[in-house]
């Protein structure tokens, strides 16, 4: 799967809360595992208790109360879910609403997923643009970059693009992919500007092939589709900043 392509580079999320998983990109039909989340993804989420949760388990209402923010733009929740029910979700704000209907798979997810690629979109501001792709077996609830402290910068579902607000006093940050079971692939570390990726994952002995590209050297490359992809997203990306900074 391409994080971005020149037909067209995905966008950055919009206002809380703007893309609610499951059912998420990578389910047809939306089925997801018993130990699935839910995650709550727009652009300036508020606190976690100001945000309404009513999930529905085969008609009947059940506690949507276990929920935790996660930066500046997830809210997960942890709602009892039931091997083959019919699910039904409404997210609500002040601002807007969202609703989302899946069923319950018959299996638990147990493997973490994979990050395959994260590409530098715009490195030009205060915020760097990536573009990620990844895999799972049951669904990816999509992904979050953290600071070098682990604390969240950002986060983003699949079909986004991950903006990432530039972290104070370094120039580095780390990408993971989570499935719907909170389970994460190792992180890659992009470094924009300086040329390499400082790290390839957990588990890895960072003996690399000098002729093979880094998962973290993706963020200097200059291939025309990372070109073409990034002048694609630089309207979309000029609105971001304008909500940010009114």
């Amino acid at each position: 799967m391409s994080a971005a392509t020149p037909a067209g580079a995905p966008p950055p999320l919009s206002s809380f809360p703007d893309v609610v998983v499951p059912p998420g990109l990578s389910l047809t039909p939306p089925r997801v595992p018993t130990n699935a989340r839910l995650w709550l993804f727009g652009d300036a989420a508020p606190a976690a208790e100001a945000v309404g949760i009513a999930v529905a388990v085969d008609g009947s209402a059940v506690d949507a109360s276990a929920r935790a923010a996660r930066g500046c733009c997830l809210v997960v929740a942890s709602p009892p879910l039931v091997a083959g029910a019919a699910v039904h979700v409404l997210v609500s704000t002040a601002a807007a609403e969202r609703e989302v209907d899946f069923v319950v798979d018959a299996v638990a997810d147990e493997a973490p997923p994979t990050l395959s690629d994260v590409v530098v979109l715009d490195d030009s501001g205060d915020a760097i643009v990536l573009g990620v792709a990844g895999a799972d077996d049951l669904g990816l609830a999509g992904f979050v970059a953290r600071d070098a402290g682990g604390a969240t910068l950002s986060a983003s579902p699949e079909g986004r693009a991950l903006v990432v607000p530039r972290p104070d006093g370094a120039a580095c940050v780390d990408v993971v992919a989570i499935d719907l079971a909170d389970h994460e692939s190792p992180a890659t570390r992009v470094c924009p500007g300086e040329g390499e990726g400082e790290g390839e994952g957990e588990g890895e002995d960072g003996d690399d092939d000098d002729d093979e590209p880094r998962a973290g050297c993706a963020a200097a490359s200059s291939s025309s589709s990372s070109v073409v992809a990034a002048a694609a997203l630089a309207l979309a990306v000029a609105r971001w900043r304008r909500r940010r900074s009114g």
